[in-house]
């Protein structure tokens, strides 16, 4: 009798523990989800990061103001853009976005949003860039990022980067992960 109030009075305690621990747990898994790093945040660990960072900052700057000058000027001539469901290059993207973004300041994207099976962040007027994570080999780079729209989370964004013939670093490739 005694090893089975023992083994109850036991069993009580584990489930306390259980509940303690997973408290914790909970605690512990909020803490981390929430803590992201912005692009300004961000610490580079070299200069190459550093100029990959400000370049970044750049291009969601130019992006949230719809500044196609800045956004093209950051692309590289031969590069490849994700732009909706499209494969475009630098000189079709100049011709593409006063109209699309446009759209997107009017609303007027939005029904094309709810028709679409693969939201892309060329569908959002303005977005953050979170937790950058940098590979680099040699004179190219490939940037995996978060994107933020406004209250809601969706989407990876993978950005290829290479340096110019003048040692400046431009975005080759965009394209897009929905997670």
């Amino acid at each position: 009798m005694a090893t089975v109030i023992y083994w109850l009075a036991e069993g009580k305690n584990a489930v306390r523990m259980f509940k303690y621990k997973g408290m914790i747990f909970l605690i512990f898994f909020i803490i981390t989800s929430c803590s992201d790093v912005s692009l300004k945040e961000y610490i580079s660990k070299n200069q190459e990061e550093k100029e990959i960072i400000a370049l970044l900052i750049q291009y969601q700057e130019a992006k949230n103001r719809s500044n196609i000058e800045q956004f093209l000027s950051l692309l590289h001539e031969q590069g490849r853009y994700s732009f909706f469901d499209l494969k475009v290059s630098k000189g079709a993207l100049k011709k593409m976005l006063p109209e699309s973004w446009a759209k997107l300041e009017s609303g007027e994207a939005l029904n094309d949003l709810i028709n679409h099976e693969g939201v892309t962040g060329d569908y959002f007027r303005t977005w953050c860039l979170y937790n950058p994570k940098i590979k680099l080999s040699k004179n190219t780079a490939i940037v995996t990022v978060m994107v933020k729209f406004n209250w809601w989370w969706g989407l990876r964004h993978h950005i290829r980067l290479l340096r110019d013939n003048n040692g400046r670093w431009v975005i080759n490739c965009l394209n897009w992960q929905t997670v």
